[in-house]
């Protein structure tokens, strides 16, 4: 007995409720396939059972709602280890351009080795040519802070400084103490260092005058070296010798006789960064929403944690004139993304969307492009912008925004769905490309167009010739051999 269509959507309509009718016969059997095959239903015997598929469908249903509130730990260490594997393909494709950046310049001092130089208090790398002066500089910049170590901290950063640095093995020492304190939080760790340099002018009588001064670790200079996401010690370890490497090339840079160079490291700067989890609703997101509620969506839920999953569910489900989908309605589809994404799924404890680990889960399970839109804040409005983008192939996106707080105590951030990004940042996006915006002006139109033309790749190219035959040299006459 064949099923027909009416069945067909009836079964599948038992675990996927908001299914519509418009897809085909054809198309409604191949998912009821899927569906099966996935869930080990004989594939023989009873496929065309009306009712025997009606049972198995609603004790299926009933098995996708357990799971729900049911987490349950992995019962073997290859699951475990697949886990692990999965976590960490999702965090090379974020952070591969650091981590690349960082195995050249270890690649690039692999050969060399640190010279070790008997120093008085202080890493040298090279002996300075007034030993009084060079001391009484050095004793002048470790003033700068009272203490040896100190921290400054922030909701999400904390600047690490240590003014006792008289070895790599200080170093060392020093990043594994901030390892210890991160409590093995996944976190992003950048360096800066101090530095005592030693400077040779020559007076008017031509007599070299040499002088010494310092260069104080500050954090606003952390980003001028490569910054790596640290979950384990092997990080760690690989980050010691990302250092070493550096000290390494900035020693080389001073055995040569120039008129400034480095003599001595006296001190480090290091900066973390906890990576945002997203969740808990913050009392400021009232403003966001009364401001532009023309494009941006809010769930009212019971979960504390869950709008990003939320804010999927409700850019898959979209409204039209004929279907409009409740919270319930939405809410319902943000588990089924949960289980999707995470197996066992509990919305009640679920601790959060990790942007540094899961954005990979999108791009793998829905095909979708991600953009990160953020604000600057003035006394009177809000300046919206896209700070981030996660582009794959495919024309559709998803437009979250990001809002943090300072009620809040800690890193944990509210996201929200946008709906219409050209309403919520005012300006114009190119439709191919989906990333070059435009000012809404009088030109807007002409850059617009010039811009889509290159953008579309079929820029035409016509070779020019000039009336009257002159040289052909460019970097001084301006020959212009094409013409766009």
């Amino acid at each position: 007995m064949v099923l027909t269509k009416k069945e067909l959507l009836n079964l599948l309509r038992i675990i996927s409720p908001q299914l519509q009718e418009k897809k085909t016969r054809e198309q409604l059997k191949q998912q009821l396939k899927r569906a099966l095959d996935k869930n080990n239903f004989p594939a023989k015997g009873s496929r065309n059972n009306y009712n025997v598929l009606r049972q198995f469908m609603i004790d299926l249903d009933a098995r996708l709602d357990n799971q729900f509130y049911v987490r349950q730990p992995p019962t073997h260490q290859e699951n475990f280890n697949e886990i692990q594997q999965q976590l960490e393909q999702q965090l090379q494709y974020i952070f591969q351009p650091q981590l690349l950046e960082i195995k050249q310049q270890i690649e690039s001092t692999k050969e060399r080795k640190l010279l070790k130089i008997i120093n008085e208090g202080v890493l040298l790398l090279t002996q300075p040519h007034d030993l009084d002066d060079f001391t009484r500089i050095l004793l002048d910049a470790k003033s700068n802070f009272s203490d040896q170590n100190h921290i400054q901290r922030s909701p999400i950063t904390t600047v690490h400084y240590s003014n006792n640095i008289t070895s790599v093995l200080d170093i060392y020492n020093f990043i594994d103490q901030i390892h210890i304190n991160m409590a093995h939080s996944v976190y992003k760790l950048a360096i800066d260092f101090g530095f005592i340099y030693e400077r040779k002018d020559r007076d008017k009588n031509n007599d070299i005058k040499i002088t010494y001064g310092y260069i104080i670790p500050r954090e606003s200079m952390t980003e001028r070296r490569a910054p790596l996401l640290i979950r384990t010690q092997q990080d760690i370890e690989l980050y010691k010798e990302y250092i070493q490497s550096v000290i390494i090339s900035v020693q080389e840079k001073t055995l040569i006789d120039t008129k400034q160079k480095y003599i001595a490291v006296y001190s480090i700067c290091a900066m973390t960064y906890l990576l945002p989890i997203s969740g808990k609703s913050i009392p400021s997101l009232k403003i966001h929403l009364s401001k532009k509620r023309q494009c941006l969506r809010f769930i009212n839920s019971p979960y504390p944690n869950t709008c990003v999953l939320e804010a999927i569910a409700r850019h898959l489900l979209k409204d039209t004139k004929e279907k409009r989908y409740s919270d319930s309605q939405v809410l319902h589809k943000m588990k089924e993304i949960g289980v999707l994404f995470y197996k066992d799924f509990n919305p009640k404890t679920f601790e959060g969307f990790n942007y540094a680990t899961d954005i990979q889960k999108i791009h793998d399970h829905l095909k979708l492009s991600v953009n990160l839109f953020s604000y600057q804040q003035d006394d009177k409005s809000f300046h919206y912008f896209l700070s981030q983008s996660f582009p794959i192939e495919g024309d559709d996106e998803l437009n979250l925004l990001l809002i943090q707080s300072e009620e809040i105590n800690g890193i944990n951030i509210h996201t929200l769905l946008v709906t219409d990004k050209q309403r919520l940042t005012g300006l114009l996006f190119c439709p191919i490309c989906k990333n070059h915006c435009f000012k809404q002006d009088q030109h807007t139109k002409e850059t617009m167009d010039r811009h889509i033309k290159k953008c579309k790749g079929k820029i035409v190219k016509q070779v020019y010739l000039d009336d009257q035959q002159r040289p052909f040299v460019p970097h001084i006459m301006q020959n212009k051999t094409y013409r766009l």
